[in-house]
């Protein structure tokens, strides 16, 4: 078939067949191309007529009334990835009878994410037509709630007339969604978090804003004289009580974060013995061993259960000792706070058992929302935040777009923190640059950790203070390193010595001679043992050693 150019009386080009007449001006010969969130490549529209295909948005072929009816579709020459015209169309958001949340269209990329999810309206899964499919590149769509873990539908099972309508959600305005990042190291994230998981039940969507998480506003003054005192919680084997703020730091024994010293918090009943009808001062209790025992006012009320994204049912266990410590299966770090556990072994911490199904950050299009994922150990995407791999954790990636994947617990990283080595507040400085662009002055400038002396990759993020010009690695600040999921300063005895050992950061007692086996303690030890009273100093594995013998 020859279509030949042609030139009218207006002296406009045009395109005419010389058999049919088919006629088109210059711009509507010209192929059109689009970029669509379902495929990573450029579609070019097409009209099709007797022929048949199967739409990658939902799985299905889309029926025809005539054979002579033009379809009108979307096509990848390169991924033979086709889309038809209604699904390229799709409301982003709609709201189906029976469920109270918006539902978000959501692509499934295949090589990226792994998961089984099943359909709540036909409970068929989702992804089944497309498994039965060998392509190396192909995408396909599900409506997911933006609240509730394991709600998600097919395209046509959720687009079904008189089932559901179309709602505008201007600004990623959800309500109770998460906004990150946190004000500072002080922001009670469980707070944050569960206002954002456990307050968001509403009978139909409204449009009202999301949750800034801004502070813990779960925390309650309790008047000492009624109900401050807590029955039997399941964290702690005595009742607690709540505590004003006396301006001192403390870690929090559940989520292991710093507990403002503006704020109150809760500790061990036998921590705080006091003649109240006197009026007089505190007094601690050591003996009952609670004396260190801290909670945020948020952390107190923590679900005993929960379910996790393979859809495992855990349930929270108590931390008995903080010498216990275990391996987080969602964050890929060590801890020694309470836990959600199946079948007696520990799965993760409390922080990364309750994370939301989606958030928001500003570090990418604050009107984007992230959705929560498991990679594939094998894919190439790596963190946006600290450029490392998916095997280093579960991720949140753009529901809009697919250049944004992070880390739960990079997204948790707080937009401001103090250090003593700088007496400003450090800001975030969150670039989402990507490998291959081209690099201006500024960037090209090499910026040294004032912590290690090492470069810092501007490519991924890091804090930093404008005033004086300092620099930070994240992993420097000790708020937020591999150890930040460790509340140290608990105490152990050991044989070689009269006196209880505390544990410290090794990076403390570097050079030191350790007192069982004479060798020098190094910072790459990560935990070690002192006895500051009579500067004495163990390596962890030398009181391991002891403490495998009582």
């Amino acid at each position: 078939m020859v279509i030949e150019p042609l030139m009218s009386e207006q002296r406009e080009s045009y395109f005419q067949h010389s058999d049919c007449n088919f006629t088109l001006d210059l711009k509507c010969a010209w192929p059109i191309r689009v970029l669509h969130r379902s495929h990573r490549h450029r579609l070019t529209v097409k009209r099709r007529r007797g022929c048949s295909f199967i739409c990658y948005a939902c799985g299905f072929q889309h029926e025809r009334h005539t054979r002579d009816e033009w379809v009108l579709c979307y096509e990848c020459a390169d991924c033979d990835f086709q889309i038809h015209g209604d699904c390229s169309v799709l409301p982003n958001a709609i709201v189906v009878q029976h469920h109270p949340h918006p539902l978000l269209l959501q692509y499934y990329y295949r090589g990226y994410f792994y998961a089984d999810y099943v359909c709540n309206i036909c409970k068929r899964i989702i992804f089944e037509r497309y498994y039965e499919r060998e392509r190396d590149c192909y995408e396909c769509g599900y409506y997911a709630c933006v609240h509730c873990w394991f709600t998600n539908a097919h395209i046509n099972c959720a687009i079904q007339p008189f089932q559901h309508k179309s709602v505008l959600i201007r600004n990623a305005q959800v309500p109770n969604l998460l906004r990150l990042p946190m004000e500072n190291e002080y922001t009670s994230v469980m707070a944050c978090v569960m206002k954002a998981n456990y307050t968001n039940e509403y009978n139909e969507y409204d449009g009202s804003g999301a949750s800034n998480c801004d502070g813990d506003d779960n925390t309650t003054n309790i008047d000492d004289s009624k109900s401050s005192l807590f029955q039997k919680s399941i964290l702690h084997k005595h009742r607690l009580i709540l505590l004003d703020a006396d301006g001192i730091d403390r870690v929090c024994n559940a989520c292991i974060l710093i507990i403002s010293p503006l704020d109150p918090y809760y500790t061990c009943i036998y921590n705080y013995i006091g003649d109240h009808n006197n009026n007089n001062k505190s007094k601690k209790n050591s003996k009952c061993g609670c004396t260190d025992f801290v909670l945020h006012s948020s952390c107190v009320h923590l679900p005993t259960t929960s379910v996790l994204q393979q859809q495992l049912p855990v349930s929270l266990k108590p931390n008995t000792s903080l010498s216990n410590i275990f391996w987080c299966a969602r964050c890929f770090r060590s801890s020694n706070g309470p836990f959600y556990y199946m079948d007696d072994l520990p799965l993760a911490d409390v922080v990364c058992a309750n994370m939301p199904f989606s958030i928001s950050h500003d570090a990418h299009a604050s009107t984007h929302i992230l959705f929560i994922s498991q990679l594939q150990s094998d894919s190439h995407k790596i963190c946006n935040c600290c450029g490392k791999g998916p095997s280093f954790g579960f991720w949140y990636r753009c529901n809009s777009c697919r250049n944004f994947f992070i880390h739960a617990y990079c997204a948790l990283l707080p937009n401001t923190v103090r250090h003593k080595f700088d007496r400003h507040p450090l800001k975030l400085v969150a670039t989402t640059k990507k490998d291959g662009h081209e690099r201006d002055e500024d960037e090209q400038q090499m910026l040294l950790c004032e912590i290690c002396e090492m470069d810092i990759d501007k490519r991924y993020w890091y804090y930093s203070c404008t005033q004086c010009d300092h620099s930070f690695h994240i992993r420097c600040i000790p708020y937020f390193d591999h150890l930040s999921k460790i509340k140290l300063g608990f105490t152990l005895r050991v044989g070689c010595h009269d006196c209880p050992v505390t544990s410290v950061r090794a990076l403390s007692v570097d050079g030191y001679r350790c007192g069982d086996c004479g060798e020098h303690i190094r910072e790459s030890d990560d935990i070690a043992f002192e006895c500051s009273k009579c500067y004495f100093r163990m390596h962890i594995m030398c009181v391991v050693k002891y403490m495998s013998k009582q």
